[in-house]
């Protein structure tokens, strides 16, 4: 497997929980929120690739190289789970206004669901980057889907930010953020495969139920 880097996307329904601390027109909020994360990296072209057991009959009776090369398309998909605990802090944009704007920030912990390294396209495999030693004599396939998961470590932590605006009714809001996100562990359990962090830039457009009862907001009779 390899992954040179990693960027996605976050889907998915946010659920929150505030805890309200200021009753202004700035107000921080406390919350938590459960998100898949769809992560993936891209590379298409010449690349190196892990030498197959199947290909160290060529080399005998000398150890085989860690890698061959060839041009292929390669895909990683890793999709986790997500639970952040965001402090959020709420600009309204007039006092009768149903706007807001906000920013919000804090650590994350993750879940690995699944992960797949997924392969596509022919070609000569060659045993030296500049393509002078051709290993293959005709173009191999490289049409594959693998599961990768035991690869990789099962749980991440980070931290992430988003910028947005949203309206507000009652106890729902419709929102659209942009935000990023990094991960502080490396996602591989070896080296083997190089070292690697997630990260991404986020784009949200969404709908959002708060649950509880904010603490220091005032009852309406």
């Amino acid at each position: 497997m390899q992954i040179l880097s990693i960027q996605g996307t976050v889907q998915g329904l946010v659920l929150t929980s505030p805890l309200c601390l200021k009753q202004d027109v700035v107000k921080i909020f406390f919350y938590a929120a459960t998100r898949i994360f769809i992560t993936g990296r891209k590379k298409n072209g010449f690349q190196a690739l892990a030498t197959p057991p199947e290909f160290a009959q060529y080399f005998d009776p000398n150890p085989p190289p860690p890698y061959l090369y060839a041009d292929y398309n390669s895909k990683a998909k890793l999709n986790y789970l997500m639970l952040s605990v965001l402090a959020k802090f709420n600009w309204q944009l007039g006092t009768k206004s149903p706007a807001s704007f906000y920013a919000d920030a804090g650590p994350f912990g993750a879940l690995l669901v699944s992960a797949h390294q997924v392969t596509s396209g022919s070609s000569i495999i060659y045993i030296d980057e500049q393509m002078q030693q051709q290993l293959t004599p005709d173009a191999q396939s490289f049409d594959n889907k693998e599961d990768i998961k035991s690869d990789l470590h099962k749980g991440n932590f980070g931290i992430e930010g988003d910028l947005g605006l949203a309206f507000n009714f009652k106890n729902n809001r419709l929102f659209v953020e942009g935000g990023a996100n990094y991960g502080f562990l490396n996602i591989q359990k070896g080296t083997d495969n190089g070292k690697n962090n997630t990260g991404a830039a986020t784009i949200r457009i969404g709908y959002a139920c708060n649950f509880g009862k904010v603490i220091g907001a005032k009852e309406h009779s």
